[in-house]
């Protein structure tokens, strides 16, 4: 029976893991969050505004905080204090594999004017299963 249940969906995770938000900020300055799921990952959020149009970034390391490409692209939900709502997709910067070049990471732009604060949720996609969605929080400007 938990054969015919796990071929009947493969692919959707049954046992949830932790996302775990950590003190330290990564490497380009935003906060970090680990997501233990038998082998940890990192994820970094980065948010950079320029004259009023912000480029948001994500980025992901593997256990040894070496840089790691996505294979799934994210949208983010951001919030101001005022309660203006946009919505974004983050897409690879790393189109094609070429052996020896760095790895990727999403990123994508959005017009939020001159806002102080805002919250962020990030809803990461591994392809075109939504069994396999993790929501992730952050807030702009970063806390420790």
């Amino acid at each position: 029976m938990i054969c015919l249940f796990l071929l009947v969906f493969p692919g959707c995770s049954f046992f949830r893991h932790q996302i775990i938000p950590l003190e330290q900020h990564g490497p380009h300055g935003g906060p970090m969050v680990q997501i233990n799921e038998g082998v940890p990952r990192y994820l970094e959020f980065v948010a950079i505004p320029q004259s009023g149009v912000w480029l948001i970034q994500l980025y992901a390391f593997d256990p040894h905080l070496e840089p790691k490409d996505f294979s799934y692209y994210a949208t983010v939900d951001i919030v101001t204090d005022s309660g203006n709502k946009s919505t974004l997709n983050l897409w690879n910067t790393k189109h094609l594999f070429i052996p020896g070049r760095t790895a990727g990471h999403l990123e994508g732009s959005v017009r939020l004017d001159d806002v102080a604060r805002f919250k962020a949720t990030v809803t990461l996609v591994k392809g075109r299963d939504t069994c396999h969605l993790e929501k992730l929080e952050f807030e702009y400007p970063y806390s420790v």
